[in-house]
């Protein structure tokens, strides 16, 4: 899988893995850059589910190693994302409960390993909303600013932070 996944296992598939002259001997994969290797079922086609629960997230290759009677071997690499973490979204000012009036600088964190969007949203109760939008990871800083001049004097404002990433 070439996608961001939030997963334990990866599902490996293999077709046409045959040779004319001395057979197919052995089929195996490698998590850790080819240190090690375990065995797969052997045989032209495979389907295999292969567990990745300890693998940290991120960006990783698993190698499928090919051997055939005559111990010639092939390696494969094929990369595959894990993102089991949820996106981090936290609004550090306005501190909750602020009176507040203006333009607003609005600070706060949006981080994940594979962050696809956030939204910063102001809303009060008649519907009126204000929203700030960006891709960009963000660590203790400047999310953007809020001119609060579109909700009248007086009104409760509800804020909220929301973040997407790529493993749904």
């Amino acid at each position: 899988p070439n996608t961001w996944a939030d997963t334990e296992a990866l599902a490996v598939r293999w077709s046409g893995a045959m040779d004319a002259h001395s057979g197919l001997r052995l089929v195996e994969y490698s998590l850790d850059s080819g240190k090690s290797y375990a065995k797969l079922t052997t045989g032209e086609t495979g389907d295999e589910t292969i567990s990745v629960s300890g693998i940290p997230d991120g960006e990783h290759e698993i190698l499928l190693r090919f051997t055939d009677a005559a111990d010639n071997k092939i390696v494969i690499t094929m990369d595959y994302q894990i993102d089991r973490t949820d996106p981090v979204a936290k609004i550090l000012s306005p501190a909750d409960g602020s009176l507040v009036s203006g333009v607003l600088e609005i600070l706060g964190t949006v981080t994940d390993t594979s962050l696809t969007d956030w939204t910063f949203t102001a809303s009060d109760s008649d519907g009126r909303k204000a929203e700030i939008s960006g891709t960009e990871q963000k660590s203790l800083e400047r999310l953007g600013l809020l001119d609060t001049s579109i909700f009248p004097d007086g009104d409760e404002i509800s804020v909220s932070l929301t973040a997407h990433d790529a493993a749904g």
